[in-house]
C-alpha cells in the first residue's frame, strides 16, 4: 500500500505539462511580432497563436477531466541524456560565434565519440571521418540547395 502511494505520487499530469509548452510557444511568437508587420505578414503568426493558446486550453481542460499521468521525466534522466543536452545547448549558444561548421563538426564528433562503446584509433578517425562528411552534407543542403545563409562565426575573423 505504501508503494502505491509512493508511485501515485511521482506521477505527473502530462496534460498541464503539455499546455504549459503550448502557451510558452504561443507568447514567444507573440513577442516577436512586430507591430509595423502588414496585416498579411501578421496573419499566419496571429493563427498559430491563436492554435496554441487554444490547443494549450483544451489540454488544460483534459488535465482537470481526464488526466493523464505518466512519470517525471526526471526520474528517468541519465548521464547519456544529459550529455546530448549538453551538447546540444553548448552548440546552440556557440554557434554564432564560432560558426556553423566547425560547432556542427565538434558537436557530432563528441556525440559519436560517447556512443561509441570501443574508443580504438580507428573508431576514432571513422567518428571524424563521418562527423566531416555529416557536416559538409547539411553544408551542402542548406547552402547550395536551400540557399541558407549560415553563420560563420565571429571567433576567427
Amino acid at each position: 500500500m505504501n508503494n502505491d502511494l509512493k508511485q501515485k505520487d511521482n506521477l505527473v499530469n502530462t496534460d498541464f505539462w503539455g499546455a504549459a509548452i503550448m502557451f510558452i510557444f504561443a507568447a514567444g511568437y507573440y513577442s516577436q511580432l512586430d507591430p509595423d508587420f502588414s496585416h498579411y505578414a501578421r496573419f499566419f503568426p496571429n493563427k498559430l497563436i491563436v492554435c496554441l493558446v487554444v490547443i494549450g486550453i483544451a489540454l488544460m481542460i483534459k488535465g482537470f477531466v481526464s488526466p493523464t499521468r505518466l512519470p517525471s521525466f526526471l526520474s528517468q534522466v541519465n548521464g547519456s541524456m544529459l550529455f546530448t543536452i549538453a551538447v546540444g545547448l553548448v552548440w546552440v549558444f556557440t554557434l554564432e560565434w564560432v560558426g556553423f561548421i566547425i560547432t556542427s563538426f565538434l558537436g557530432i564528433f563528441a556525440l559519436l565519440l560517447r556512443f561509441e562503446p570501443r574508443r580504438t584509433p580507428p573508431n576514432i578517425v571513422k567518428a571524424a571521418v563521418i562527423a566531416a562528411g555529416e557536416v559538409a552534407f547539411l553544408y551542402v543542403l542548406f547552402v547550395k540547395f536551400l540557399q541558407v545563409t549560415l553563420p560563420e562565426g565571429r571567433l576567427f575573423y
